[in-house]
């Protein structure tokens, strides 16, 4: 009895894990993308900048920005999410702009955008 319970649990798993693969394979379990540009007042993007990719209980991932002061988040699943700049050395937070972002919907197939700019730190005469 030992042996045929054995054998059917070898024969099942395979299939079990054949229809998770078959799954991703059609298309059945689909993500979003969430591209964040961290940029100056001026429009030019800041590499080497931390973002947190988040949602509302907590931390999902964190990437850096490239030298172009862009960063993606690619295979997020579908749900609400927010984005929050860590400003590197010499950047801080710009006047009226918070360095993050709420309210991001992501859904199967989507791609959201997002731009936060930070500021140069004032340096003293």
């Amino acid at each position: 009895m030992a042996r045929k319970s054995r054998l059917g649990l070898a024969l099942l798993l395979p299939a079990v894990l054949l229809s998770g693969c078959l799954g991703l394979l059609d298309g059945s379990y689909r993500y979003g993308t969430v591209g964040v540009t961290v940029a100056d007042g001026a429009g030019a993007g800041i590499p080497g900048v931390r973002v947190l990719l988040y949602d509302f209980r907590a931390v999902v991932d964190q990437a850096v920005t490239d030298n172009a002061g862009h960063a993606e988040f690619v295979l997020v699943p579908r749900g609400n999410f927010g984005v929050r700049a860590s400003p590197p050395e010499g950047y801080v937070y710009a006047p009226g702009e918070p360095g993050y972002r709420d309210g991001i919907a992501v859904d199967e197939g989507t791609r959201a955008e997002v731009r936060l700019v930070l500021a140069p730190m004032a340096t003293a005469p």
